[in-house]
Formats: structure tokens, sequence, C-alpha cells
């Protein structure tokens, strides 16, 4: 069902080529697109994203786990300081403090600090970030009728400046390259043999039949 590129992250001369005409044929697609079609493509894409984001969540807790746990059986005791430093209730080891410096006690709520941080970004990162941008984009168009994604069609068909910079957002690439799925067929043909053409664009045949395709818009 879907594709397995997009069309964001490109630049050079050919791309600068291609893009307009990969964006107008979506665009033209999208505006004859069924809506059963659009709205099974969102939902797939939606349980797809979390489905994604959440097994990739569970790997890096565990990962991040398996690590602590690690470090747990060589600095023991830096780490328990470490954390009960950041987190009081974790239960500080007044002994060990009480035979140390207590002066250096804010290396250990550095150290803190410094595990805790990373471990979140790395958790987290920007996963989730493109996870609640995706799951954003999808249910906006779902719950509107899919009306934005008829007028960003427009827009590109008339190729309105800002509707194109909208459009060449990585995650809209992403989403362009799912939902060409719902154009009719000779369409979806059309985009595929565009892309064909230019992932072969090395060579000269492909290269001058995607230059003449492209000058026919």
């Amino acid at each position: 069902m879907f594709k397995k590129y997009t069309i964001a992250g490109e630049n050079n001369p050919i791309w600068q080529l291609v893009e307009p005409v990969i964006l107008k044929t979506w665009a033209g697609g999208m505006s004859k697109a069924s809506y059963p079609r659009l709205y099974l493509i969102h939902f797939m894409s939606l349980l797809i994203a979390l489905v994604t984001f959440l097994g990739g969540f569970v790997l890096r807790i565990l990962l991040v786990g398996a690590i602590l746990f690690l470090g747990y059986a060589v600095f023991e005791e830096s780490l328990t300081l470490a954390f009960s430093a950041v987190f009081p209730s974790f239960g500080m080891d007044t002994t060990i403090m009480n035979n140390g410096d207590k002066s250096s006690l804010w290396i250990y709520h550095v150290l803190g600090y410094v595990i805790l941080i990373k471990s979140v970004i790395f958790v987290f990162g920007k996963n989730f970030t493109d996870c609640m941008q995706d799951t954003a984009l999808y249910l906006l168009f779902m719950v509107t009728g899919m009306i934005p994604l008829k007028w960003i069609a427009r827009g590109l068909i008339k190729e309105n400046y800002f509707v194109q910079l909208f459009a060449k957002k990585r995650f809209m690439g992403m989403h362009i390259a799912q939902t060409i799925s719902a154009a009719p067929p000779e369409i979806e043909q059309l985009y595929d043999k565009i892309f064909d053409l230019y992932q072969k664009s090395n060579d000269e045949n492909a290269r001058k039949q995607l230059e003449e395709l492209c000058a026919t818009y």
C-alpha cells in the first residue's frame, strides 16, 4: 500500500526539475482520490506510526535499563549517590556520605541529572516529535473530512508558493508518498514512472525520458 520513498531531502538539478512535477501529479491524484481510500490510508498510517513509536519506545527503555543495570554492577556506589542526589526519596546512603567528602556532592548531582536527561532524550528523542507531528497531521485530515488535503492539492495545482513550501516539508513528503496510493491507477502509475526515471537519472536515456516527461507539465 505504501511507497518506500519520500519527496523530501533531495537537492540537485535533476530534483529541481522533477519536484514540481511530482507535486502536481500527487495533487491531481488527490483531487480525484476516493474518500474511503483516503480514510483507510490515513488510518493505517496512523496505526503504523503509533505502533512503530511504541515499539521503539519500549526497546529504548529496555536498553537504558540494561545499561544502568550494568553500570550499577560496576559503579554501584557512584550511581546510587547520583540518583539519590537527584531523587532524595531514592534513599541516600548516609554511611557512604558520612565517610566521604560532602563538598563533592555537587558532582553526584551533575552526574545524576546528566544520566537522567540523556536517558529521556534517548528514549523519546526525535522519534517522539515525529510521531506527534505525523499523528496530528493524520487526525487533522480525518476529522475535517479531508478538506485541508483537498485545499493543499488545489494550491499545488495552482502553484501557490506557500502551499508548495508546506508540501516540501519532511512530514508532508512522507504523507505524499503514502497517499498517492489513493489516486486513480493511471496517476499512481505516472507518479511511479517519474520516480523510477529519477532514480535512474544517472543513465542518459532515463534522464532524457525524464526531461521530456517533465517538459509536458
